[in-house]
């Protein structure tokens, strides 16, 4: 199978990792759970995924995209 880079994943070349890096062992959180925090939070967005019940509705979904 091919490896296609998508818009998602330019769009993570953006962030600045080493800063969320730093300012989760400032604050004393895990560094793997806030990073796929966050990239979880920008796909939602991404997919224009408005409210709880929207997220909800997707995940329970079919989809390939999960």
């Amino acid at each position: 199978m091919d490896k296609y880079i998508t818009i998602f994943e330019k769009l993570l070349d953006i962030i600045n990792w080493n800063t969320l890096k730093i300012s989760t062992y400032k604050l004393d959180v895990d560094y793997n759970v806030a990073s796929n925090h966050l990239k979880t939070l920008l796909y939602f967005h991404l997919a224009k995924l408005d409210s709880l019940r929207d997220i909800d509705d997707f995940m329970q979904s079919d989809s390939k995209l999960t």
